[in-house]
C-alpha cells in the first residue's frame, strides 16, 4: 500500500486531503507542521512515506524549511515533496 504524509496545519484542509487519498485506499498519516513531519520521518525510519503533501505557510517550521531539510537528508531525500 502506497504510504502518504500530509503535513498541514488546517484541520479542515487536512480532512479533505485526507478522505480523498483514503477513499483511493492510501495509507495516509498526518503532520501538523514541518518539525512534526521530521520528527515523523525520524520514529519511522523503517516505514518511510512513499510521498509527502506539504503546505507552505505553517507555524513554526514552515514548508520551505521542512523541505530543505528533508531534501539535504540522505536517509529522506528520495522522498517525493508535492507542496
Amino acid at each position: 500500500m502506497v504510504k502518504i504524509l500530509v503535513v498541514d496545519d488546517d484541520r479542515r484542509d487536512v480532512e479533505y486531503i485526507r478522505s480523498i487519498l483514503e477513499e483511493k485506499h492510501y495509507n495516509v498519516s498526518v503532520a501538523r507542521n514541518g518539525h512534526f513531519a521530521i520528527k515523523f520521518l525520524e520514529k519511522n525510519a523503517g516505514n518511510l512515506p512513499d510521498l509527502i503533501i506539504m503546505d507552505v505557510l505553517m507555524p513554526g517550521m514552515d514548508g520551505f524549511q521542512a523541505a530543505s531539510y528533508i531534501k539535504g537528508n540522505v536517509n529522506y531525500n528520495h522522498i517525493p515533496i508535492v507542496m
